[in-house]
């Protein structure tokens, strides 16, 4: 009968939508959602235009302490973003679709140690 899809033909043409979609990322695109990342997480803790990181020496305890705090998280968050793109170089092939690296940033978190009132 025409028109009937088995599931094999269905998982096979999901598959094929699925390496698609990851063919069509560029390392512009991973490198924006490494971004895009980072500023959602540090704008989180109210740093809009400095990088936490500033901070390191400050004479503020908690901007001192998120400095530390943040140059820990993002060190996680760029050895598994500098993977992906190393990857990506040399098979010039996405290893994952964009979804799927979002994922994976999300999965770094980042614990503010800091807990005294300011």
């Amino acid at each position: 009968m025409a028109g009937i899809i088995t599931p094999q033909e269905a998982e096979k043409d999901k598959a094929a939508r699925i390496a698609a979609a990851a063919s069509a990322v560029t390392l512009a695109d991973y490198n924006d959602t490494l971004e895009s990342y980072l500023k959602e997480v540090r704008s989180a803790r109210g740093y809009t235009d400095r990088d936490p990181s500033e901070y390191y020496n400050s004479g503020i305890p908690r901007w001192a302490q998120d400095a530390r705090d943040w140059v820990a998280f993002r060190d996680r968050v760029m050895v598994y973003g500098l993977q992906i793109l190393t990857q990506y170089e040399q098979t010039g092939e996405a290893p994952c679709t964009l979804d799927e690296f979002d994922a994976n940033l999300r999965e770094i978190t980042i614990e503010w140690t800091y807990n005294q009132e300011d």
